[in-house]
């Protein structure tokens, strides 16, 4: 009886895509399941471990296993086409992989109960040393939102929340100090904030959760953009919010997000974009074609600058900016 969802194929191949691009991650060493059951992905972890386990043996290559679940759940399980994968099993799984690092990524209804260990209470990010060497051993898990939460869909995004702002992290968009690396405490600090605050305008918040076990002096750096292949990087201007949607304004949403800091780089696919730099009162649009290892400045780009109370509406009113609604067709999904 569970809700069709929309996203969720669409946010595991984009998070993959990523890793490729940006995270330095070969093709051959992805595992890619579409609409399997429990048993497939049981086996498909086993033999995982296996070969990561050869390699440990071998000494010659430090190793780490991340595993991203987007779909349906309930408190004690994944549901895989008419089955359940267990969350302690799915832990237990990804926790007795001999890799150096394991990272459990979980984008699903209550799926808080895989982090939640007793006396523990979630957090909105934790703060460990950044390096661009795997020195760190132990395991992470995040999740799309806490015990008894729901996970939600977005109609405009074509995503979920927490995918989506879990991808826009990783682009970039969670480096904040500017290092040109997106390490796990940088993504899971920005995920949880943008998920929160996209959440916030729904009946329902949804607080992304995590549970951390990790030794050692660095921490895991998920994405870089240095040497991403097929990916050009977009500069932005001032911190602030950026949408940026497809070829034009009213093109799909690529990424609506917060930059932190002045000048922030993000990195996307070969393409046409029209980006808007939303201010308090005003918004600046631009339009720019990203090619793969090219850097586009928006500061160096031509823009068109508009207050919102120069908008008007259909029939020609005039309306202030208070006026202007942003209407978002968001789809409630993964209640049980």
């Amino acid at each position: 009886d569970d809700v069709q969802l929309l996203y969720a194929e669409r946010d595991v191949r984009e998070l993959v895509d990523i890793l490729r691009t940006q995270g330095q991650v070969a093709s051959d060493r992805v595992r890619l399941l579409i609409h399997e059951d429990a048993a497939t992905a049981r086996r498909t972890l086993l033999a995982l471990n296996a070969t990561l386990r050869s390699e440990v043996e071998d000494q010659r290559r430090r190793t780490a296993l991340v595993v991203f679940y987007s779909g349906h759940a309930d408190a004690e399980a994944l549901h895989l086409r008419g089955s359940r994968l267990a969350f302690d099993e799915l832990r237990a799984l990804v926790a007795s992989s001999p890799a150096a690092i394991r990272l459990l990524i979980v984008d699903a209804c209550r799926s808080g109960a895989v982090t939640r260990v007793k006396g523990v209470r979630a957090a909105p990010e934790f703060q460990i040393g950044i390096n661009d060497r795997l020195e760190a051993e132990g395991m992470a898990i995040l999740s799309s939102s806490a015990a008894g939460e729901s996970s939600q869909e977005s109609d405009r995004l074509r995503a979920s929340f927490f995918s989506h702002h879990l991808v826009n992290a990783l682009r970039g968009a969670a480096d904040r100090d500017g290092d040109g690396r997106v390490t796990l405490a940088e993504a899971y600090a920005y995920t949880y904030a943008e998920t929160l605050r996209s959440s916030g305008s729904t009946l329902t918040l949804q607080h992304p959760t995590y549970a951390y076990d990790v030794k050692g002096s660095g921490d895991l750096v998920l994405t870089t953009a240095e040497g991403s292949r097929g990916s050009g990087q977009l500069r932005l201007g001032p911190a602030g919010t950026y949408l940026i949607t497809e070829e034009r304004e009213a093109g799909p949403v690529v990424a609506e997000l917060r930059a932190r800091r002045d000048r922030a780089v993000l990195m996307l696919p070969r393409g046409r974009y029209f980006v808007q730099q939303r201010g308090t009162e005003e918004f600046r649009e631009y339009r720019v074609q990203l090619e793969p290892g090219a850097i586009v400045d928006l500061q160096q780009v031509p823009s068109r600058l508009l207050r919102y109370d120069l908008l008007v509406r259909k029939g020609g009113t005039p309306c202030t900016g208070k006026e202007v609604t942003l209407a978002l067709a968001l789809r409630l999904v993964r209640q049980d």
